[in-house]
């Protein structure tokens, strides 16, 4: 009943000569010029020659994009584990691995966006933009 539902709706919202998938971009997410992705590289842009530094294109995903207050991106955990001392250690920033798979990668998820699109200033350590995708480029390929 429900894909009935669906697909008269489909038919109704949109004509012959249209694709409903292309046109409520279902799927594309990683594709569109209006994803969180393609705005963190338009802000590593923004940076010019100088580039980003890892932390403020976490602020930047954090209070622009993810809508979260300032106060909230700098909150300190009370404690947390450090396995290499057998210590608790107290003070880390709460959003330090915020979206890191996603700049970065890993080795079974895709190469990440900042070494796919970036290069990092040796001497500053910022990401500085070397090009941006094609707007129908996957900006994430998978590893197999």
């Amino acid at each position: 009943m429900k894909a009935k539902l669906i697909k008269d709706y489909l038919n109704e919202k949109f004509t012959k000569e249209s694709n409903p998938i292309e046109d409520m971009n279902i799927g594309h997410s990683k594709r569109t010029l209006n994803s969180k992705s393609f705005k963190i590289l338009l802000f590593i842009e923004s940076k010019g020659k100088e580039g980003a530094s890892l932390k403020e294109i976490q602020y930047f995903i954090w209070t622009k994009l993810d809508g979260y207050s300032h106060k909230s991106f700098y909150e300190r955990s009370s404690d947390s584990w450090d396995w290499e001392t057998n210590n608790r250690r107290k003070g880390q920033r709460k959003t330090r691995g915020h979206w890191n798979t996603q700049l970065f990668g890993g080795s079974h998820y895709h190469e990440g966006l900042l070494h796919k699109y970036c290069e990092q200033n040796p001497e500053t350590n910022k990401w500085v933009l070397r090009d941006l995708p094609l707007p129908q480029e996957n900006m994430y390929n998978w590893k197999k």
